[in-house]
């Protein structure tokens, strides 16, 4: 009775092609800040007052770059408007303050300095050869 006590490696599975990560064909990203774009977007209008979907139309008018699937931005432009006190809620109907809806104005005074400078990411810094 003999004992094998080698190693054996178990056989290879059937060898798969290595599958390649697909590369997307984005835009740039805007070197602006969420606020200072939204506040842009703001400042433009008639009125200058906007209801949020109609910032997000905005900007993804003025910014190929948000034209693409990703979506969390609209999150963070969200985020910007109820966070930063540049920003002012305008009813739509001042009898129902509660209501969804609303407005949002910008007190072109009260925006940060630092939010309208240029940010310098690598999505928005692609090296040109």
């Amino acid at each position: 009775m003999s004992c094998n006590t080698s190693h054996q490696r178990p056989p290879k599975a059937e060898s798969h092609p290595k599958r390649r990560k697909k590369r997307y064909l984005r835009h740039d990203k805007p070197t602006y800040t969420y606020l200072a774009m939204s506040a842009l977007v703001i400042q433009a209008a008639p009125f200058r007052r906007l209801k949020l979907a109609q910032i997000i139309r905005q900007v993804q008018a003025m910014f190929p770059f948000f034209r693409d699937d990703y979506e969390g931005w609209k999150d963070s432009i969200r985020h910007n408007l109820s966070s930063n006190r540049c920003f002012r809620k305008v009813p739509k109907d001042p009898a129902k303050l509660q209501a969804k809806g609303n407005f949002w104005a910008v007190d072109v005074n009260l925006i940060p300095p630092e939010a309208l400078r240029l940010q310098n990411t690598a999505l928005c810094c692609r090296w040109h050869t």
